[in-house]
């Protein structure tokens, strides 16, 4: 099957929970049938995590111009970077972010008030810390739409992974969730529908389907989709589930990026076959 999907979400050699690399990465898309790939380093300041460390991009770009040359005329590569954001560190994360040619920056959530998301095991803990919890996640989300760094905003509600969803009143979550989709919409910001959580055991992307749909009523024009692979055989995993959510929620067009500017790739049915 031909996916004809881009996955713009992917690890390679410089993130180093990845075992997968930029040219296996293109094998495999090639392979696959797909159009366009994104790379997506990992990049944070947050000295516990494995990933720290990286502060010179010119490796990447080097690695990215080599692949482009080997696979000219049958694959487009573009190169973005996955941001570890935390309010605490914006100014720093802006320095060493600026002067880099970039397709696009995507922010995430990994930690909140310097806990780990995949630490913070919250299943059967009082509602109370259960809502806390969530509510730190969202106004860092928050923040980080604001904070203006970002084109892309990477695996919205990524707190799943240790919340069960449906755990929490719906009132409450949408209290803190309609503010940060509201200023996406506002900000024109890409919403990432990432497809690790299916092959995670959460049988949902990040977002939801019901999150997805809701940006979309709020205004939201501009989606894109990414594996999130960190390994080669997960390249382009699901993504056909990603597409039928955009569909559902009314996208016809994923937003791709050349050089910071933003522009339509339209879908139709075939994308699906």
């Amino acid at each position: 099957m031909l996916l004809k999907v881009p996955d713009y979400h992917l690890h390679g050699e410089f993130s180093r929970d990845s075992d997968a690399t930029l040219e296996g990465h293109c094998h495999r898309a090639v392979k696959l049938g797909i159009p366009e790939l994104a790379l997506t380093e990992h990049f944070t300041l947050n000295p516990d995590d494995k990933n720290f460390g990286l502060t010179d991009f010119t490796p990447i770009f080097q690695e990215v111009d080599r692949c482009r040359e080997l696979f000219a005329g049958r694959l487009g590569i573009k190169v973005g970077l996955e941001v570890d954001y935390d309010p605490q560190q914006e100014a720093e994360l802006g320095n060493y972010l600026t002067g880099w040619d970039f397709d696009f920056l995507m922010g995430s959530i990994h930690y909140v008030k310097g806990t780990s998301l995949l630490s913070s095991r919250m299943g059967g803990k009082e509602k109370e810390a259960v809502q806390k919890f969530i509510a730190d996640y969202l106004e860092t989300t928050d923040r980080m739409v604001d904070s203006g760094l970002f084109q892309v905003i990477g695996h919205l509600e990524w707190f799943h992974r240790s919340v069960p969803e449906g755990s929490y009143p719906r009132g409450f979550y949408y209290q803190y969730l309609l503010p940060v989709l509201d200023k996406m919409v506002k900000g024109n910001l890409v919403l990432e529908v990432n497809t690790s959580g299916l092959r995670k055991g959460m049988d949902d992307t990040f977002p939801s389907l019901e999150t997805l749909q809701l940006f979309r009523r709020l205004g939201g024009k501009r989606v894109t989709v990414g594996s999130d692979a960190h390994h080669v055989e997960d390249l382009g995993r699901d993504l056909v589930k990603a597409i039928e959510r955009v569909f559902q929620a009314g996208f016809r067009a994923l937003t791709l990026f050349t050089a910071g500017e933003a522009h339509d790739y339209y879908l139709n049915k075939d994308s699906l076959k």
